[in-house]
């Protein structure tokens, strides 16, 4: 067999496994660790680790993994056209699907809208708020005024004896 046709022949068997299959058999032979292509690729080892085991659902931030796959595969030197091909027969989930929150107009849903007696309620409550306060620090600002003018009242009587 020439080198071609033994090229051809991996590729062929290559295509027979699915994706992390083809790159967990490439990191076994060239006889690299998990932990080394992680430092390698700066990502989790538990990425790798989903990729290699075909559970792509579990990488944490799903939108990354087709670019995290295609920079393993350009790591572990195979074949773009073999992962191209791969990758497209997965289904990943696009960045409006993996939004855990939805965007929505108030004013469409009834639900969302806030009553108008939450809204009375609240300017009530911060009403009787305030007034409570106001009349708290009255409170106090007229016993000190008190205060104040018994002493007065002292002084000058003091000042009538002399």
């Amino acid at each position: 067999m020439t080198n071609n046709q033994n090229t051809q022949n991996t590729e062929n068997k290559e295509m027979d496994l699915c994706l992390g299959e083809i790159l967990k058999f490439k990191r076994q032979k060239l006889g690299i660790e998990i932990q080394t292509a992680c430092d390698f690729l700066k990502v989790k080892n538990r990425d790798l680790i989903a990729i290699e085991n075909n559970e792509i659902e579990k990488i944490s931030k799903n939108i990354y993994a087709p670019g995290l796959i295609k920079s393993y595969a350009k790591y572990l030197k195979i074949n773009q056209k073999i992962i191209d091909t791969k990758i497209k027969e997965q289904h990943f989930k696009s960045n409006t699907e993996n939004k855990k929150h939805i965007l929505v107009n108030i004013g469409e849903h009834l639900e969302l809208t806030p009553k108008k007696e939450l809204l009375i309620n609240c300017i009530v409550i911060s009403v009787i708020i305030f007034l409570l306060s106001l009349s708290l620090f009255s409170i106090k600002n007229k016993h000190q005024i008190t205060l104040s003018t018994e002493q007065i009242v002292y002084e000058i009587k003091k000042l009538e004896i002399n």
